[in-house]
């Protein structure tokens, strides 16, 4: 009974750790991303680009782009920064960082975009919108950049009369944000954050991680049997053999795409403690158990002997009808059959 209890105790701990813990991961990924979006909208309402957007001169761009250049240098989260015509689809500028150096692209590495997914989506929202991508990896040329970078691009549409409207976008490291929710929890508590095709983007196993970029089955369904919307409507933990889990939707601001945060905790790193609890117990009390059986034991053959004197004494009082020394100072059971005994065979000479 007392281990089942403390075993629930632990595991009813264990629960609110988690419910807090998710509760803190999804904080920081809302604040991060409200950060980001400050960011956007910072560079989208700077003056240098508004002036370039009534009147797109050669001068205008080079301070935009040296603006670019030194927003680059004070926030190390981002690694490029562009401005692309909505009309043509061209870069207009492109401001990078590429490992420790930041640098303008020159204008003839300028790129068209108009045929690029998120050039699509952008040129379909209303201006002043924001646009968040998906999340997926770094690439250049068509493949994946070395580091590994987990990327967020996100862009904001804005009027103008001279290009028929730019677009503003930022790429954003994520590696950083990813960082700090895993160091967020107790080293012994696991993060999975995963899309909403079983994707996983934060994983334990970094080789499951983005696999859709290397066009592997998504490993999620191997670890669960329930899709993550389903567990969340039901808004309860998720127990399997290995582990205790509690699921988090992320908020995220894109249409039809879902990000859940799996904070999950190993049975036996959570019992470990316990486990080793109840070792020690278990040894105490079978220590404590054969301690008090010996003793029994002893007080046992004590009785037995005590026994043994008066049924001699019983069968031998028709010899001598004089009982030897009986255990009379007894206070129990026995003393008072020895006492009892002593009587009747005193009665029996005085007759």
């Amino acid at each position: 009974i007392l281990f089942s209890y403390s075993a629930k105790e632990i595991l009813s701990l264990t629960e609110e750790n988690l419910e807090h813990n998710g509760e803190v991961v999804s904080v920081k990924f809302e604040s991060y991303l409200k950060q980001v979006e400050s960011d956007l909208n910072q560079l989208a309402y700077s003056p240098l680009l508004s002036r370039y957007l009534d009147g797109a001169s050669r001068g205008n761009l080079d301070l935009l782009t040296d603006e670019y250049t030194a927003f680059l240098k004070s926030k190390s989260t981002y690694f490029q920064v562009r401005l692309i015509s909505l009309n043509s689809g061209e870069e207009l500028i492109r401001v990078e960082r590429k490992e420790s150096r930041i640098f303008a692209a020159d204008f003839t590495d300028l790129q068209n975009k108009k045929d690029r997914d998120y050039f699509l989506e952008i040129s379909q929202l209303n201006e002043d919108s924001i646009f968040f991508s998906k999340i997926d990896l770094n690439r250049e040329y068509n493949s994946i950049s070395k580091p590994i970078t987990p990327t967020l691009r996100i862009a904001k549409r804005l009027s103008a009369d001279s290009l028929g409207g730019v677009i503003v976008i930022l790429n954003v490291d994520l590696n950083q944000l990813f960082s700090d929710l895993l160091e967020s929890l107790p080293k012994n508590y696991e993060l999975r954050v995963v899309n909403n095709q079983g994707h996983y983007l934060i994983h334990p196993d970094k080789l499951k991680e983005f696999t859709f970029e290397y066009e592997l089955d998504p490993y999620y369904p191997q670890e669960y049997d329930q899709n993550p919307i389903e567990i969340l409507n039901q808004n309860t933990f998720y127990t399997t053999d290995k582990s205790l889990a509690k699921f988090i939707r992320l908020k995220y601001k894109r249409a039809d795409y879902d990000l859940t945060a799996i904070i999950s905790a190993r049975n036996d790193t959570v019992f470990a403690s316990f486990y080793s609890w109840r070792k020690k117990v278990v040894g105490v009390s079978i220590s404590i158990a054969l301690v008090f059986l010996v003793m029994a034991f002893i007080y046992l053959r004590r009785q037995v002997r005590e026994l043994k004197t008066i049924t001699n004494e019983l069968m031998h009082f028709t010899d001598r009808q004089v009982p030897q020394k009986l255990a009379i100072d007894r206070k129990d059971e026995i003393g008072e059959l020895a006492r009892g005994f002593e009587l009747m065979s005193n009665r029996s000479e005085e007759r």
